[in-house]
């Protein structure tokens, strides 16, 4: 019997070795065989002491003593009584002491590791007393297993820690402790049962409750790891790259083996061979149109197939924030995690932890990438159209790539872009460059061939003999040849064949092939501009819509807008969607793929949105095209249902298709009319299509907006939507909608709040829509399943969480929302305005702690606090916190603090600061409180005028109009107070300081500093509210030194979108000239453009060739550090010139002024005419 017991826990204890074996990540790199005895452990542990005594971190490692006696003893016990092995006894010892010696190097995670075990320690019993009293007692066998079970699983949650530590950056150094907790739970449980003498039941039981627990934790471990997944999801996922080459990879997949003449190219396998590192970088270069991003495509396919981790990023014309390396950065860092589950956390930590710097520091992000990728064995990462990003932004992305792979030589990198001289100049060193359109033929072939066969083979249904499809086989030839190694020239051209409808016409299209892209799109055009009036119409409506959209929408989305009759109450008759053929109507330039209509190549959009269409289309129509469907659309009578408590016939209206365009219309009105707006001051939008947008607008407001209060602090302290400013109430509804949709984004507000009534009623819609699907996949005879997929696509599920990228893509099925909701449903919600977390929220209040400690670090005061409890406080400590209020807005505070302070003998000339800081900072409700509480008394050397232009400076527009109506002087020069500390307010950098404390000081009239900061809103008031004098107006007198030229890019389009909205000033020839002369002195592309948009230049053309181009050139050196701008500069001069017939003029300047264009020419090493030819892309003129 005694043996059956013995070898029962022997085998016992040889199952718990081999489960610690699996747990291990990586068992083979673990030798503990060597290690038998505690007396290892101990020399060990003093050497650790050692070490830290000499760097002053000693962490006490006396503490472990009481651990050290438990486990000898308990060695002891098992050695004589289990008659343990020597390869059992060395797993208590060796993995202990690998742990002590990895964990030293990190000093919290020593600490919390010494804190364990001391903890251990003091649970464990008197082994070798018990197992003596009760040697014959089946429990106490148990226990004794139970125990090296636990401890083996305590072991191997360390090791897995450490070891992953070691390879990974130390952002987070604390084990994982919710594990640790739970297997000290389970200790202490098996220390109970060997003290109480528990009954084997008992034992049973708790070894149950054991595998129930660690179950369960691992459950919610999995939870949690889904959770931080998600919340990683929200902040780094781009989707705009994953999905596009998402797209074409399964797009790949259906095509078949593309590229087999890269898979022999030499230079390429070696990128491919993990071990060869003689070849890291790859450049697929390629023209327009040559297949570079299918190749890349396929590559990513191929590798995906074979396990290979690679990340990939696609730049996207159409994405402006894709074409900044932050994003592009984000996306990779976010496929690693994806990769490697393990570092999710370490990342999640740090978006809580170090949330602005993890989103918008560009620097700290590429730090942590490339940390991140130490751990990550060989990985290939592919970037697709590089040359799409803003050309100052990729450099700096190739230089800090090239810098990584240097120190990390895991990696290796293959980019795909166009030949871009910037990127050349830069690649060419390191990079082997292979030319894509130099080696597709064999592709190209392949495609034409396969299309070609299928087309023909629907020929023949047709009635094509074999004769004639023998003569278009032939013709088909020559398209491959023709190609000059585009793919999609022959995909257009083919399309456009596919196209005819008899032989001859079909032989023709491909016997007089076009010449290169642009002549298959003027192909194109042509046969777009011979269509009948209504169906060119409808191409074009479709066009605009595709280039226009906030993103893809699906072919019946589309189609229900193009039907939309503008101004009209609602649909005209039961047809819900255009019944036309999209691909008929607007030829090869567009596809549908899964469903999403867009165009078959960036280029198309150019081309037909450009010059080289003759502006067959152009984006500022199209978006007021747009914007003035959506409006009418949610004006539509057949929504009053949706929008009122009414339901009994809403149902019906879904099955019509009622609702197909709403979900996008509902949630992109308002950033389209943001769109539109900002032209209405330009020459982009035309007058007739402002006048109808501000029409539709007011039919929308008629029918959807509900009462609601308009006061000021509803509305955004910085105005929106400036080009309404002269429609008052237009705009300070789009302004409450606009507030609306910000606090609906950060969790402030419920789409029921929306007080267009427009968000609550297309949530009203989604739970209807869901609830008229089957509740599973089992559909019954009578559902209407399939003819809503029809109407409104197969991912009708959405997410209720307006920041989550599901609440726009959504899922097929309840469960799969369901099962993600969930993940969103954390109860320790982010207090603070416009955090993602706000949203997200945290599983534990300590993860919130840790956040608002680490992020939000600002304390609040609660905004109803009574004047009573500050009236102990010191007079300048009540200052102090009545200056916070002031700048944070808090009226009822400020109120509060105001009856406190009155009565103090500084009271005056604090009230003097605090109404400063409030024109600067505060709104007008909080200015109007310290006013009234200001006319009691006597401020010292208050002056309404030099308020007026620190408002101004601010830009703070409602302060603004408040001080004018106070009485501030319109028409009088001031200057700012002397306070220093209210000179500094609102500085924007620390290298601009002086001179925005040197302006600061100038006394300047309020349109001037209101035009220096390009400022709309405050211009339109000061001069149609105010009357103010314009022929004080000084135009660019003084933007050199500060304002929007002092803060932003010269070229940024900011700057550019803010002057066309200011045109309207410069009615005067001497205010157009004097920017003229400061754009040539300063190099501005801005005001350059500007100003020769303006009308001087087209009543009086020779005064470019007598006083523009003389000034720019006498001023020209070819050793100048802004000679590129100047050369820019000229380009833009010189085009103008031609698009006025005057290039003669210009050219006989070499003849006429030699002295002038000397310096042009040496910098350009070519003649004057030359140059001009040149620069406007001609021969000749």
């Amino acid at each position: 019997m005694a043996k059956n017991n013995t070898e029962w826990i022997i085998n016992a204890f040889e199952s718990a070795k081999v489960d610690f074996t699996k747990n291990l990540k990586h068992p083979e790199k673990y030798d503990f065989t060597n290690i038998t005895s505690g007396e290892d452990v101990i020399k060990a542990a003093k050497d650790i002491e050692e070490r830290q005594t000499k760097s002053r971190t000693l962490r006490a490692l006396g503490r472990i003593e009481p651990y050290m006696k438990g486990l000898e003893g308990y060695a002891g016990v098992i050695d004589t009584f289990a008659q343990a092995k020597a390869d059992i006894l060395c797993l208590i010892w060796g993995p202990l002491r690998l742990i002590l010696l990895m964990a030293s190097h990190l000093t919290s995670a020593f600490q919390k590791v010494v804190e364990v075990l001391q903890d251990i320690g003091r649970v464990l019993p008197q082994f070798e007393t018990y197992t003596n009293i009760f040697k014959d007692n089946k429990t106490i066998h148990y226990g004794l297993f139970l125990f090296y079970r636990d401890i083996l699983d305590f072991y191997a949650t360390l090791l897995n820690f450490f070891a992953k530590k070691s390879k990974q950056p130390r952002f987070c150094c604390l084990p994982p402790l919710d594990q640790l907790d739970s297997i000290m739970n389970r200790i202490t449980e098996d220390a109970r049962l060997i003290t109480t003498n528990a009954s084997l039941e008992h034992v049973q039981a708790t070894d149950l409750l054991r595998r129930n627990a660690l179950e369960e934790f691992q459950k919610a471990e999995r939870f949690r790891n889904d959770e931080k997944f998600l919340s990683l999801s929200q902040a780094l996922e781009s989707k705009a790259c994953k999905s596009k080459l998402g797209e074409i990879i399964n797009d790949t997949r259906q095509r078949g083996k593309l590229g087999a003449w890269l898979d022999i190219n030499s230079h390429f396998t070696k990128w491919l061979d993990v071990n060869d590192s003689t070849r890291c970088y790859i450049w697929l270069q390629g023209i327009p149109g040559a297949g570079k991003t299918f190749l890349a495509a396929n590559l990513i396919r191929q590798l995906q197939a074979e396990s290979t981790a690679i990340l990939y990023g696609f730049i996207d014309y159409n994405s402006q924030a894709m074409r900044r390396p932050l994003r592009l950065w984000h996306s990779l860092i976010f496929q690693l995690v994806s990769y490697n589950r393990d570092l999710c956390s370490i990342v999640h930590e740090l978006l809580i932890t170090k949330y602005d710097s993890l989103t918008s520091d560009n620097e700290y992000v590429e730090e942590l990438f490339s940390n991140l990728v130490q751990s990550s064995g060989p990985l290939r990462i592919v970037i697709d159209g590089l040359d799409e990003a803003d050309e100052t932004e990729r450099g700096a992305a190739v230089d800090y790539l090239l810098r990584m792979t240097e120190s990390h030589p895991n990696i290796k990198i293959l980019l795909c872009s166009r030949p871009e001289r910037d990127l050349e100049i830069k690649l060419e060193q390191k990079f082997h460059i292979i030319r894509v359109h130099q080696h597709n033929e064999v592709d190209i072939n392949n495609y034409v061939k396969i299309e070609g066969d299928a087309w023909l083979s629907e020929l023949k249904e047709c009635g094509a003999d074999d004769e004639s499809c023998n003569q278009i086989r032939t013709a088909l030839e020559a398209l491959v040849k023709r190609a000059n190694g585009m793919f999609l020239y022959a995909k257009l051209v083919l399309n456009i064949a596919k196209s005819a409808a008899d032989l001859s016409v079909i032989l023709d299209e491909l016997e007089t092939l076009p010449t290169g892209l642009d002549g298959a799109y003027w192909r194109i055009l042509l046969r777009l501009k011979s269509l009948q009036p209504r169906l060119q119409q409808n191409a074009k409506r479709i066009l605009m819509w595709v280039a226009t959209a906030k993103y893809p929408l699906r072919e019946s989305e589309v189609l229900q807008a193009v039907s939309v009759k503008h101004g009209k109450e609602d649909f005209n008759s039961t047809q819900r969607t255009a019944w036309i053929d999209m691909r008929r109507a607007c030829g090869p330039i567009i596809e549908t793929t899964h469903g999403v209509v867009q165009f078959v190549h960036f280029t198309a959009k150019r081309y037909f949105f450009g010059e080289q269409s003759e502006q067959f289309l152009a984006l500022s129509e199209s978006e007021a095209h747009v914007t003035s469907t959506c409006l009418t659309y949610l004006a539509f009578r057949s929504f009053d249902s949706v929008c009122s408590s009414e339901t009994s016939i809403l149902r019906r209206q879904i099955l019509a298709g009622d609702f197909i365009l709403f979900q996008y219309a509902a949630t992109c009105w308002l950033d389209h009319v943001n769109s539109c707006s900002s032209m209405l001051h330009s020459e982009e939008l035309k007058k007739d299509k402002s006048n109808l947008l501000k029409v539709y607008l007011t039919q929308l407001f008629q029918s959807r907006l509900r009462n609601v209060s308009e006061d000021n602090d509803t509305l955004p302290l910085e105005p929106q939507f400036v080009g309404l400013a002269a429609k008052a109430e237009l705009q300070q509804r789009l302004m409450l909608a606009h507030n609306f949709f910000t606090k609906l984004r950060s969790s402030q507000a419920s789409h029921e709040d929306d007080p267009i009534m427009v968000s609550g009623s297309l949530m009203k819609f989604r739970r209807e829509l869901d609830l008229m699907h089957c509740p599973d996949r089992n559909h019954t005879k009578d559902c209407v399943c399939e003819k809503l997929t029809q109407l409104y696509g197969d991912c009708t599920f959405r997410c209720d969480y307006v920041t989550c990228e599901y609440y726009i893509r959504g899922f097929s099925n309840l469960v799969d929302r369901e099962q993600h909701l969930s993940l969103h449903r954390k109860p320790f919600k982010c207090p603070e305005n416009g955090c993602l977390f706000t949203d997200l929220g945290f599983s534990s209040s300590q993860d919130l702690s840790r956040h608002i400690k680490a992020i939000h670090k600002k304390i609040t005061v609660s905004s109803d606090i009574p004047s009573s409890v500050f009236s102990s406080l010191p007079p300048g400590d009540i200052f102090l916190i009545l200056q916070d209020a002031v700048r944070d807005n808090q009226v009822q505070i400020a109120e509060s603090l105001l009856d406190i302070a009155k009565n103090g003998p500084e009271f005056p000339n604090n009230m003097r600061i605090l109404l400063f800081v409030a024109c600067a900072q505060s709104s007008r409700n909080l200015l109007d409180v310290l006013f009234n509480a200001a006319t009691t008394i006597t401020i010292p050397d208050f002056d309404l005028d030099q308020a007026l232009a620190v408002a101004i400076d601010a830009q703070n527009f409602y302060t603004t109009k408040f001080l004018l109506e106070q009485g501030a002087d319109v028409n009088r020069e001031a200057t700012w107070p002397d306070d220093k500390e209210l000179k500094l307010l609102d500085i924007p950098a620390t290298n601009q300081r002086s001179q925005y404390l040197r302006w600061r000081c100038w006394k300047m009239l309020p349109i001037n500093r209101a035009f220096a900061l390009l400022h709309s809103a405050i211009l339109d008031l000061l001069v149609n509210s105010q009357g103010a004098n314009l022929r004080l107006f000084t135009g660019f007198g003084y933007v050199n030194t500060y304002g929007m030229f002092a803060r932003f890019k010269d070229d940024d389009p900011e700057v550019a979108d803010r002057l066309n909205q200011l045109a309207w000033l410069f009615a005067d020839t001497n205010l157009v000239e004097a920017g003229m002369q400061y754009a040539l002195e300063n190099n501005s592309l801005s005001v350059l453009s500007f100003c020769l948009a303006r009308g001087v230049y087209f009543d009086q053309p020779l005064k470019i060739t007598k006083e523009v181009i003389p000034c720019f050139l006498s001023n020209f050196s070819p050793h100048s550090s802004v000679a590129k701008k100047k050369s820019k500069i000229l380009t833009v001069i010189l085009k103008y010139c031609e698009s006025r017939g005057l290039l003669p003029d210009v050219c006989r300047l070499g003849t006429d002024e030699r002295h002038l264009v000397q310096e042009a020419e040496v910098h350009f090493g070519m003649e004057w005419e030359h140059l001009v030819m040149d620069a406007v892309g001609k021969t000749s003129y």
